[in-house]
């Protein structure tokens, strides 16, 4: 009766936040039980609680200890040849089964294992923010524990995990075929557990989907995580999945106008719950946002730290230190958003550095819509770069080969989802043709970035290529240009980018008065 009690008042303090009740609760637990099986539920809470408190370091040394006891150890200190090995045995079992046997393995019994897939359940999200050379090994452990014991609610996790990984290593195939079994795992257990849909959701769609799927019904998705996590009480997973719908949505160049009153209003309900990490994540996109619809004076860029990386935000510092995180990803995002603004503000210098401090996206963001993003505007500001400066021989070369390497990437990403991909295709397409004095080459490339954009809604893009068309009909002497540079201007109002369609009417002044 009084570990009975003891569990309630655990889980109690915990859904009121009241964190130094849980403690007190769960340390009278670990001193009055009698077996490891009576403290099992109140180590996965206190695991539980320190990530919610950002204490992620602390819930994986916890969850490290416990699943040693529970007989599925995972080595600490793992080399990238272990894991390898561990990758090639998995990728070796996949492929000789099939997603239908995968899917429908019977129950997981075994009371140990299951513990066991709870507190791998739970390391996932910490070792993906905090060791991220622990995340592959955590996803393949509830993975093999599945496909050796049975299939339990968690299966959905393992399947999702491994499938980040595979996407993350460039078999997007895989990942994608291990992501749809997550969801065959979601159906399965939807009737006895709804909450695992969030987490699946945001792992999936968040970080695998993008790179198969129109990002409309990814969005959406994303969404519904959102508002399943806040119904079942997931509440970091709620608000990771709403994080990345408003920035995947400033990622696909939809209308700034709509969207920015959503992420203003996101960013308050964060706030409101404490959710520091993905308020400040969210926050970079707010901020580039603003300053690109001409609204540098709002508080929140001025109080920001995009333009003022150097200083960071002093919370996200406070948190960083708490959680002993690395500050890498966070500075990724800065420095890629920070690209997006100089190159609409037309200081292609600073996007051109930043370009270069935020390659590592792709390693960081995987599939996710942050790594395209990254690359797409990576290539504009190579070309806008190679067109402003001279370079050497060897220096063009060197360009032209990273502008290479994007398209590279974004084909391969349009092989399966072309309508996320294609229009920025033809746009870097029609400015590499442009460079090399192919103008009339270079204008039919614009025109299918603008025509094919306009399809999806991506209005960035059929800004910036009306632009392009515009500036290439004016350095070729070509006919047609205050109507291409009026287009422009217009389009980038549509768009939402205000500052920079009033740029443009005060440049371009002496064609448009014509």
């Amino acid at each position: 009766m009084t570990l009975e009690l003891y569990n309630s008042i655990a889980q109690a303090t915990f859904r009121l936040r009241d964190f130094p009740g849980t403690d007190k609760a769960v340390s009278s637990v670990m001193t009055n039980g009698r077996s490891f099986h009576d403290k099992i539920n109140c180590l996965m809470l206190q695991m539980y609680s320190y990530e919610v408190r950002l204490r992620v370091k602390d819930a994986i040394e916890l969850g490290l200890d416990v699943l040693q006891q529970l007989g599925e150890p995972i080595p600490k200190n793992a080399g990238t040849q272990h894991i390898v090995m561990e990758l090639f045995k998995i990728k070796r079992i996949l492929k000789k089964r099939s997603d239908a046997s995968i899917a429908g393995l019977p129950d997981m019994t075994d009371q140990a294992k299951l513990s066991a897939m709870g507190v791998l359940n739970l390391l996932f999200t910490s070792c993906f923010i905090a060791m991220p050379k622990l995340f592959p090994l955590v996803a393949f452990k509830l993975l093999n524990l599945t496909l050796d014991h049975g299939a339990s609610a968690v299966s959905s996790m393992a399947c999702a995990g491994v499938g980040v990984v595979m996407a993350n290593i460039g078999d997007i195939d895989m990942g994608y075929r291990l992501g749809q079994i997550a969801l065959m795992f979601i159906g399965r257990y939807n009737a006895v557990r709804n909450d695992w849909i969030p987490r699946v959701y945001v792992w999936h769609y968040g970080l695998i989907a993008p790179s198969k799927e129109p990002i409309g019904p990814v969005l959406d998705k994303l969404a519904h995580a959102h508002h399943v996590g806040l119904e079942c009480g997931d509440v970091e997973m709620a608000f990771l999945g709403l994080s990345m719908c408003r920035y995947f949505t400033w990622y696909a160049g939809y209308s700034l106008i709509d969207l920015e009153p959503k992420m203003r209003s996101a960013l308050e309900l964060m706030k409101s719950k404490n959710q520091t990490l993905w308020y400040e994540m969210t926050h970079i996109s707010h901020e580039a946002m603003l300053i690109i619809m001409d609204r540098a004076s709002d508080p929140a860029v001025t109080g920001g730290c995009l333009m003022a990386e150097e200083n960071g935000s002093g919370k996200l510092k406070q948190v960083l230190q708490i959680a002993n995180l690395e500050i890498d990803v966070y500075l990724c995002g800065v420095h890629m958003h920070k690209m997006v603004v100089a190159y609409h503000c037309g200081d292609f210098d600073l996007a051109f550095e930043m370009a270069k401090r935020s390659r590592n996206a792709r390693k960081r963001f995987g599939t996710s819509m942050a790594a395209p993003y990254q690359v797409s505007y990576d290539a504009y500001t190579c070309m806008a770069v190679l067109r402003q400066r001279k370079f050497s021989p060897i220096g063009k070369w060197l360009l032209l080969r990273q502008v290479r390497g994007c398209l590279l990437y974004l084909k391969k990403n349009a092989a399966a989802a072309p309508e996320n991909y294609v229009h920025k295709i033809h746009l870097i397409e029609g400015d590499m043709l442009a460079y090399h004095k192919k103008p009339a080459q270079a204008l039919a490339k614009y025109t299918q970035a603008q025509e094919e954009a306009h399809r999806y809604g991506f209005l960035d893009v059929v800004a910036i290529a009306s632009e392009r068309e515009a500036l290439t009909r004016t350095d070729f002497g070509m006919s047609d240009q205050m109507e291409s540079y009026q287009k422009a201007i217009a389009c980038y109002e549509v768009w939402g980018a205000y500052a920079k369609a009033a740029r443009m009417k005060q440049t371009m002044r002496p064609i448009l008065n014509c």
